[in-house]
């Protein structure tokens, strides 16, 4: 049925990326909700058997060459080839530039995270959207100060999902290491990652005399930048690559800390799963559901955006705690699981979709949601230099 069909649109889908992972995890679990996913690369092409969904996902192959009509014409190429039905851009990416062609019963903007200048996407939805997700709190009240006339129906706190480890890979009770284990799971990037501060902080922590060594689980662009900066350090740290699977799980099990190092974050996927095997946050002090769930466990576990020597201050004070203090940390971060079941996730994400279905439509559709921008000249490679707030980026992506 058309109207239980539902796409996906975002950058790429087949990366390392909590998004991508996020849209792979619907292409896969949407039908058991009675829905027909499917799903639109906008930076990506060719085959995407790889990630087990080859006949349901179009990749438009944009480069950072393409301008905003290139984007429009191979958009609307694509989306003819997917049924209609419910659409839902996450991040909101490309939602205002394409929104007159998507063919849409019902819009939705999907945001995981509160990038720098989101505000000024979220602006730009007004009158293109018929709900929102918001994955924390923090993302929902920033949305209702940009937008105040969507009604709170229209609106949703979602937890992220996250599936529980293989049962014979979760360890016994863990011996407090001598050395802390520290490590990062993501995109190896600058942005929006910042990975390039995870050096610095290594050497910091070196000075201080607190005994540690690293472990990087991802891949990216900036990864032998990262590796050279590291081995300046003189601080132990072990790159794993990109793993999937029982590999990812293995790993992280032996970490003592997860570090995040970002300017903006939402709710880590990765923050959850490391969570679920007994493994702590260090986390900035941004709008996030990260922070959120971090200070539950121990605000002093929260540290200043930015601020190294703050990082320090976190590190030193979980090291001077005792194994029984550890493992009640561990257990306040199991405790933060449980509404983040992937049962209740899928559940609460189609009834929202049934919902708002029910409600009459409040976004433009066809010629009305047209939303002429100057950005949609410029190539993608020139409007990523540019600030969110910039004219050419303002309100469009």
């Amino acid at each position: 049925m058309a109207e239980r069909a539902v796409t996906h649109l975002f950058t790429h889908v087949r990366g390392l990326s909590g998004v991508e992972s996020m849209v792979r995890r619907h292409l896969r679990d949407d039908p058991q909700a009675g829905l027909t996913p499917s799903a639109v690369s906008f930076f990506e092409q060719g085959d995407f058997t790889q990630v087990g969904f080859a006949k349901q996902v179009s990749g438009l192959g944009l480069t950072g060459s393409a301008s905003g009509w290139t984007f429009r014409r191979r958009f609307q190429g694509a989306i003819a080839h997917h049924p209609v039905g419910h659409r839902i851009y996450h991040e909101a990416w490309g939602l205002p530039p394409l929104a007159d062609l998507d063919r849409a019963q019902r819009r939705f903007a999907f945001l995981h995270s509160h990038w720098t200048g989101a505000e000024n996407i979220f602006r730009g939805l007004r009158g293109l959207v018929d709900g929102i997700f918001c994955v924390s709190p923090a993302i929902r009240s920033a949305v209702r100060t940009c937008l105040p006339e969507i009604p709170e129906e229209r609106l949703i706190t979602i937890r992220n999902p996250v599936d529980p480890p293989p049962s014979h890979l979760i360890l016994p009770p863990r011996r407090q290491n001598p050395e802390m284990v520290l490590g990062f799971c993501g995109r190896v990037v600058s942005q929006p990652k910042r990975v390039e501060r995870l050096p610095d902080l290594a050497r910091r922590l070196h000075a201080r005399r607190i005994p540690h060594r690293w472990e990087i689980l991802g891949d990216g662009p900036d990864r032998a930048s990262l590796e050279e900066a590291f081995q300046q350090t003189g601080v132990p740290a072990h790159f794993h690559g990109a793993q999937t699977g029982e590999a990812v799980w293995r790993i992280l099990a032996g970490w003592d800390v997860i570090v995040f190092a970002s300017d903006f974050e939402g709710m880590p996927l990765a923050l959850l799963e490391a969570l679920s095997v007994g493994v702590l946050p260090l986390f900035p002090r941004l709008a996030s559901g990260g922070r959120d769930t971090t200070e539950a466990i121990a605000p002093e576990l929260v540290y200043e955006s930015g601020q190294l020597d703050d990082a320090v201050r976190a590190v030193a004070w979980l090291r001077q705690q005792t194994p029984e203090t550890w493992e009640q940390l561990r257990e306040r971060g199991r405790q933060r699981l449980v509404p983040h079941s992937g049962t209740v996730y899928l559940r609460t994400y189609a009834d929202f979709l049934d919902r708002i279905a029910t409600l009459p439509r409040l976004s433009a559709e066809g010629p009305a949601a047209r939303r002429r921008h100057l950005g949609e000249w410029m190539p993608f490679s020139l409007l990523k230099r540019l600030p969110a707030s910039h004219p050419l980026r303002r309100e469009y992506l």
